[in-house]
């Protein structure tokens, strides 16, 4: 969503009436320019008649833990005839598939105080904040509109953030075929063997990889596959979808001939399991279904890392033989 558009669209309308204390612009109209800037720190506000003090803003460009705070930095504004500027600010989330999160209102940017030396900046009085959780990563946007009712000017500026993926868990419980500093996003038991998908420590990073392991617990594993030296998405397909009696989550791979597909099926009204099943074209070869008390799932977490969807997913049967 580009500033223009999203002006345009006025904010749900908050900006399509002109308040009735916005005068025409004149010549001694004073630009306001304005910049918001996103910190780690937690949102200003500062009180109607508090003093004003130096502030100093680190700008961070990743929401480590998914807290932020955003503020405004200006310069410029016109004064009344009473010599007091009355400068508002409007703050606008967007997520990273550029939908509006939240819209904070209309808040103090500098209302009844003297205007600034010229050319000096300030951080206004009024600032948003938050925590955004991991459900959509990627390039989140904090959007300020700024309007001087006095002159009836408005300036309008962005900043954007990285709002990583969700950790994944370490290690996992009970046994598997993952090291130990990589993360399990599926394991099992099936029969005498285990069944693990693994991922290195950098895979949040697409510089990592997935691994398929397949063997004997405790020991080498019969099949290591794994996707070293490549973005995991162009050897993996993820496919997971949800409803109100059931979930889906499958993993997919191509080794030569053949396909691999762990899955997951947990349904009210229809048939459960997890496991693994292989198919050479159309033809079943094998199938191995997990212990349930001994499955780990994190499949789910695959959803956030861009992983080609059901378009590119072959839906193999994964109910046992009749």
């Amino acid at each position: 969503m580009t500033l223009k558009s999203f002006v345009a669209a006025g904010v749900g309308c908050g900006l399509c009436t002109v308040p009735a204390v916005m005068t025409q612009e004149s010549d001694a109209a004073l630009p306001i320019r304005a910049e918001v800037i996103i910190t780690d720190e937690s949102p200003r506000f500062l009180e109607k008649d508090a003093p004003d003090s130096p502030v100093r803003l680190t700008p961070i460009k990743v929401a480590e833990n998914g807290r932020y705070g955003a503020q405004v930095k200006f310069y410029g504004c016109t004064p009344d005839q009473t010599g007091q500027c009355k400068a508002q600010v409007l703050y606008v989330l967007l997520d990273s598939q550029g939908h509006q999160r939240f819209t904070s209102g209309w808040l103090r940017l500098w209302y009844d105080r003297p205007p600034p030396p010229q050319g000096e900046f300030r951080i206004g009085e009024e600032g948003m904040g938050g925590e955004i959780g991991g459900d959509l990563p990627g390039s989140w946007e904090i959007l300020s509109i700024v309007r001087d009712q006095v002159s009836g000017l408005m300036s309008v500026s962005a900043a954007s953030l990285q709002v990583p993926a969700p950790l994944l868990p370490v290690g996992g419980s009970g046994a598997s075929h993952c090291h130990k500093d990589e993360s399990v996003l599926f394991s099992c038991r099936t029969g005498a063997k285990q069944v693990s998908v693994c991922s290195s420590p950098d895979f949040l990073r697409k510089t990592g990889y997935l691994a398929y392991r397949f063997g004997r617990p405790g020991q080498r594993p019969e099949m290591d596959f794994q996707s070293p030296g490549t973005n995991p998405a162009d050897v993996f397909s993820y496919f997971g979808s949800g409803y109100a009696k059931g979930t889906t989550a499958l993993l997919q791979f191509a080794a030569g001939e053949f396909t691999y597909q762990v899955f997951s099926e947990n349904h009210v009204f229809d048939w459960n399991g997890s496991g693994v099943v292989v198919n050479r074209g159309k033809e079943r070869i094998a199938y191995s279904l997990c212990d349930d008390k001994s499955i780990v799932n994190n499949l789910d977490q695959l959803r956030h890392f861009g992983f080609s969807g059901g378009e590119f997913t072959d839906f193999l049967d994964h109910e046992p033989a009749k």
